[in-house]
């Protein structure tokens, strides 16, 4: 059959849901406008973890027809699962899966990191800032002083101290 995944799954919702996408995806547990991007006119190619859904949750499929669209769209052995390595498979795809969501989570913890950390360099050039801004503030006052004179230029050289011999 020269029929393509998308096209197999609006046979699906034709024989499970009576063509209503909406009562299809629900009980699939997806999100209906993700559906309709899989049979509208975009034909957004649906990934594993959708095709593991609609299987789940309508185990009369024949998953070997809606992947590649092989043999009949209803399995005769619904009751009992083929043993052509799908389960070895199925278990390495599962175990691909858990492993994606753990570097998914690890990828949220370190982008959490990474905005605490961009904080904390926030914090600190405001910190700067607001030192810098203190010392001209500092410089301006002495230049004032200075022109006013009531500061001479004596008064700004550091104390002599006579326990120090090098000062001396």
């Amino acid at each position: 059959m020269s029929s393509t995944v998308n096209e197999r799954v609006i046979l699906l919702i034709e024989h499970f849901a009576g063509g209503v996408q909406k009562d299809f995806s629900e009980r699939a547990g997806l999100p209906v406008a993700t559906l309709a991007n899989i049979v509208s006119s975009r034909r957004t190619k649906p990934g594993f973890e959708i095709l593991e859904k609609i299987v789940s949750a309508y185990p009369q499929i024949n998953a070997q027809w809606l992947l590649k669209g092989d043999g009949e769209m209803l399995s005769q052995y619904t009751s009992k699962p083929q043993d052509n390595g799908q389960d070895s498979q199925s278990a390495q795809l599962k175990s691909v899966q858990k492993e994606k969501e753990a570097i998914a989570r690890e990828r949220e913890a370190l982008r959490e990191d990474n905005l605490l950390l961009m904080k904390t360099n926030l914090n600190l050039s405001e910190v700067l800032i607001l030192k810098y801004k203190a010392h001209l503030a500092e410089i301006e006052l002495t230049r004032e002083l200075l022109k006013a004179g009531l500061l001479t230029r004596k008064d700004l050289l550091p104390p002599e101290d006579e326990s120090n011999p090098v000062a001396g």
